[in-house]
């Protein structure tokens, strides 16, 4: 439904917030299928693969819910990344 919502006209906040809905949904919908699979895991019948991933833009997204919710509150919230903080 948000990507049928995301498709109609918003404004630039509007839609800042519903792709972080957006997100938000798709990490939880992940979640709760990796608890559904933890019976896998403890069968040892789950195969795990290495994928190439940017962690500074990975927690740069799922950090971001946070920080709206700082912002409601009067908090500034900051996510620094070193630079030796590996990129992929």
């Amino acid at each position: 439904m948000s990507e049928l919502l995301l498709d109609t006209p918003l404004s630039a906040e509007q839609s800042e917030y519903l792709t972080m809905l957006k997100l938000s949904t798709d990490t939880l919908l992940t979640l709760v299928n990796d608890i559904l699979d933890f019976s896998k895991i403890e069968g040892r019948k789950i195969i795990l693969d290495a994928i190439e991933f940017k962690l500074p833009e990975s927690l740069g997204d799922t950090l971001k819910s946070l920080a709206v919710r700082a912002s409601r509150r009067g908090w500034r919230w900051l996510i620094p990344f070193r630079p030796r903080c590996p990129s992929t």
